[in-house]
């Protein structure tokens, strides 16, 4: 059965049409306690908190991804692992709604992703999905805890709860003593720290994630899982790309990218 398409689920007031007003309580979360987070969880069980159905992606000619099959269950880590170049980066994008696929299908929470309603993907990526790139995408200028809490201002959060949100995720990955400090004066494994804070300064059923803990030393590493890990007991689907098997071994599940497919980990 074909979930609705995105564009068919009313989230806001929307400057271009009126009848997308009504239900922007499907998908948005606002500035939520981590308690509220996991009752609103429980509300949708047994939908896939992503799922992609014969994705095809090729770039500059080459074929990319092929008929590829992924489902992400709601309160699950899966890690995708596989070296660089295999297209790992270009699956969590189409995930995430960064570029569309050639062909296949992708859908978050039973919700079907149009490549033309981009106002709406934009509502996906600040609502329902943390995202982190592997170039981390940071404000240079800005501080670590401006940089963090971002993710809770755009979703409707005040300054002080932003900010609140920005310093606990902070503390809780060993940056407390480098919050006040503008991104571009941190070292790469620091500046993968305030990315990855980002991403889950605001709780969000979906988390996509990509090779999230490259640069850190393995306390951090584990620090950083362990997060991962309270949000999916709390109900979110996390999904990580790596090529650190011993990030992976800690996943619930590991899937590898091999000849444009994924294949189960052995």
């Amino acid at each position: 059965m074909v979930g609705p398409n995105i564009c068919d689920w009313p989230t806001g007031n929307h400057p271009r049409s009126h009848s997308l007003k009504t239900r922007r309580e499907d998908w948005h979360l606002g500035s939520l306690s981590l308690s509220r987070y996991v009752l609103l969880m429980a509300e949708n069980p047994g939908i896939p908190a992503v799922q992609a159905r014969a994705l095809g992606v090729s770039l500059g000619g080459q074929v990319i991804l092929e008929d590829l099959d992924l489902t992400l269950q709601a309160g699950e880590i899966l890690a995708v692992v596989g070296p660089s170049g295999t297209g790992k980066t270009t699956l969590i994008h189409v995930l995430a709604g960064l570029r569309s696929p050639d062909v296949g299908r992708v859908e978050v929470q039973g919700k079907a992703l149009d490549p033309g309603c981009l106002d709406l993907a934009d509502t996906l990526r600040r609502e329902v999905v943390g995202f982190m790139a592997q170039d981390l995408d940071l404000l240079p200028l800005l501080s670590s805890t401006r940089n963090a809490a971002l993710p809770v201002l755009l979703a409707g959060g005040s300054p002080n709860q932003a900010t609140e949100a920005a310093r606990s995720m902070l503390n809780g990955i060993g940056m407390a003593d480098h919050s006040s400090k503008p991104v571009r004066q941190l070292s790469r494994g620091q500046r993968q720290r305030v990315a990855l804070a980002r991403a889950l300064a605001q709780p969000r059923p979906v988390l996509l994630l990509d090779e999230p803990t490259a640069s850190l030393d393995t306390t951090s590493r584990d620090e950083a899982m362990g997060i991962l890990k309270a949000r999916a007991s709390a109900g979110a689907g996390v999904l990580i790309t790596t090529h650190d098997l011993a990030l992976a071994a800690q996943a619930d599940r590991v899937l590898h990218l091999r000849n444009r497919r994924l294949e189960a980990g052995e």
